[in-house]
């Protein structure tokens, strides 16, 4: 579906999982700064992604001062900034994103392209046309029969049913995020126990024991902390990415309004 008033030209793709999409059906459009349609449920009104290239450290400043980060381009002098000036610097640093304030980001994800049963096919060269097709989506659970999941890579503009323009867009560390953006990146306080149950692994959680491997007593404290919550959900997604809580990595946060 094509939103009237908005150029093909200033829309892109991008990509969410299962669990964020529920979040973002859960967010009221043409609302901003995002708030949920149920209180009780996880909405999402913004999204970080990791900074590819990674900016690294152009040079190493002695103790007491301050490191300073940032990439060399071929065509100029790079950019460059430290912990102190890059609050001026994130509108010229947030040109290099690929997503800008503006854009409208039209949501991939699972899913499958069937025909009903009860519309025949124009033409056996042709079984699925546009005209005849319906489209399922994972988060929802509902794989007719005889039909596959899809990656969403390979999800047509056509067949997408959320659309997101973008508000602002920041650079920080991933373990900058502050306890107030949590709540808006999709999780709420019951979420962490699906996580652990879902995803667990030793490797991103400090609780475990030689004793006992996959949980101690203390595992659920983490509900304590908003930022641990987080730390979790990221894990599950960036650290077979060699992306991890604890390299932690550059971001883009990237605020959006649901628009549909």
């Amino acid at each position: 579906m094509v939103v009237k008033g908005v150029s093909m030209k200033n829309e892109k793709p991008i990509i969410f999982s299962g669990d964020m999409i529920q979040s973002i059906k859960n967010t009221k459009p043409g609302v901003w700064p995002a708030e949920p349609i149920d209180p009780e449920k996880p909405f999402k009104g913004m999204t970080r992604r990791v900074i590819k290239p990674q900016p690294f450290i152009i040079q190493k400043a002695d103790p007491g001062h301050i490191d300073v980060w940032g990439w060399e381009f071929a065509k100029n002098d790079g950019m460059h900034w430290t912990e102190v000036s890059l609050p001026r610097k994130q509108e010229e640093i947030c040109e290099h994103s690929r997503y800008k304030i503006g854009n409208m980001l039209w949501v991939k994800e699972i899913f499958c392209k069937y025909t009903p049963i009860n519309q025949a096919p124009r033409s056996r060269f042709s079984p699925c046309e546009e005209t005849f097709c319906v489209y399922g989506y994972k988060a929802d659970e509902n794989l007719p029969a005889g039909s596959r999941w899809k990656s969403p890579l390979y999800m047509p503009r056509v067949a997408s049913r959320f659309l997101l323009e973008v508000k602002s867009v920041r650079i920080e560390r991933v373990q900058s995020i502050p306890n107030r953006d949590v709540m808006a990146e999709g999780i709420n306080e019951s979420d962490l126990q699906i996580l652990c149950e879902k995803f667990f692994d030793a490797s991103i959680c400090n609780l475990t024991s030689a004793s006992n491997p996959t949980k101690t007593e203390d595992c659920y404290d983490c509900k304590n902390t908003k930022k641990n919550q987080f730390k979790v959900l990221w894990d599950t997604i960036n650290a077979k990415r060699c992306y991890s809580w604890e390299v932690n990595p550059w971001v883009y946060v990237i605020e959006f309004m649901r628009v549909k």
